[in-house]
């Protein structure tokens, strides 16, 4: 993996933040719709902590 320049860096984590936030925004405007709110309330969080453990993950595999 080559060395990124601090630019390239600040990008990396932009796009990674923004890609959660707006996952995160989905999965709430989903459980807006939703009748059984507490019933995909579990698995939602299971969700969102499998995807931000997956992008720490690939952040810090990219980073050695």
């Amino acid at each position: 993996m080559p060395q990124l320049c601090p630019s390239m860096w600040m990008l990396y984590y932009v796009i990674v933040t923004f890609v959660l936030y707006s996952m995160m925004t989905m999965i709430y405007f989903m459980n807006i719709n939703n009748s059984n709110y507490s019933e995909n309330l579990n698995l939602k969080n299971k969700t969102i902590s499998n995807l931000s453990y997956l992008s720490v993950s690939s952040v810090f595999k990219s980073a050695l």
